[in-house]
């Protein structure tokens, strides 16, 4: 089996490929990869909704050209090593910060598609008559 040894790794950086290897799988469900994902960004000192923000940012520049915020330090290659788009990253990492876990375990165990565990994470609106 072909190995790449880097030697100078630090325990955050084998730790992020370590989670970025298990991304790349294809037998995820959509939690094992938005919790994937959390893990992944809080390795490198990013809490989710600061990891949002960034992908935002990445999303936006990629449709806009025009770099005017940009995403913070080392965000940007991180993100690029996940195989994901910033746009499906974002929607992942929105899964784990919005919908309870009970909740998220129970639209897996349903089979719902990723655009119905979105529409989870709406606010509720409630009328009355």
């Amino acid at each position: 089996m072909p190995a790449i040894v880097k030697a100078n790794a630090d325990d955050r950086q084998v730790l992020a490929w370590a989670i970025i290897e298990n991304l790349q799988r294809k037998d995820l469900t959509d939690r094992e990869t938005a919790h994937g994902l959390k893990e992944l960004y809080a390795a490198h000192g990013y809490d989710v909704n600061t990891a949002i923000q960034n992908l935002h940012i990445i999303n936006n520049a990629e449709s806009d050209n025009s770099r005017t915020t940009r995403p913070q330090k080392d965000f940007l290659s991180i993100s690029k090593q996940v195989g994901l788009s910033a746009k499906r990253q974002r929607e992942y990492l929105q899964l784990v910060r919005d919908i309870p876990e009970e909740v998220l375990n129970h639209a897996e165990k349903q089979g719902l598609s990723m655009e119905k565990k979105q529409l989870l994470t709406r606010p509720k609106v409630i009328f009355s008559f």
